[in-house]
């Protein structure tokens, strides 16, 4: 699969490479059958100017996906790395791993898994932390 990252914040240090082969190997564990993805990273203006377009909700949050109807582009998903670092800050935990979850969380969601009712979040929630363990194997 072929795996573009884009940086368009200064929030947040983000290494391409790293992000793109950790979506390489979450991509081949899901068995994606599309060739290609697009992973940006963007702005709280860009994020939210999103959520306004495609939900119509104002408000920054972490992470949007967008399937394309091609058989061959998976699709598009857009990471806040700011809301990243302001949860992992609060929370202790790593900026990088609270990105790789957002980036995991859309590839979830590309390859058919929800997160409406308490039983779809809980099965997704499941294949997160698998995907998770996978990637850090990987180290």
């Amino acid at each position: 699969m072929i795996v573009r990252v884009y940086n368009r914040q200064r929030d947040v240090s983000v290494s391409l490479p790293w992000f793109r082969s950790k979506a390489s190997l979450v991509a081949a564990y899901l068995r994606a059958k599309s060739q290609a993805i697009g992973i940006y990273f963007v702005t709280r203006k860009e994020i939210a100017e999103l959520h306004q377009r495609h939900f119509n909700d104002p408000t920054i949050t972490d992470c949007i996906t967008l399937p394309i109807l091609e058989d061959s582009y998976w699709g598009d998903i857009f990471i806040c790395p700011w809301v990243a670092k302001e949860y992992a800050e609060q929370h202790r935990l790593e900026v990088q791993d609270e990105i790789l979850l957002y980036m995991i969380h859309g590839m979830l969601h590309l390859a058919g898994y929800d997160d409406q009712t308490p039983k779809e979040r809980a099965r997704m929630r499941k294949k997160e932390k698998a995907c998770m363990k996978l990637c850090r194997d990987a180290e």
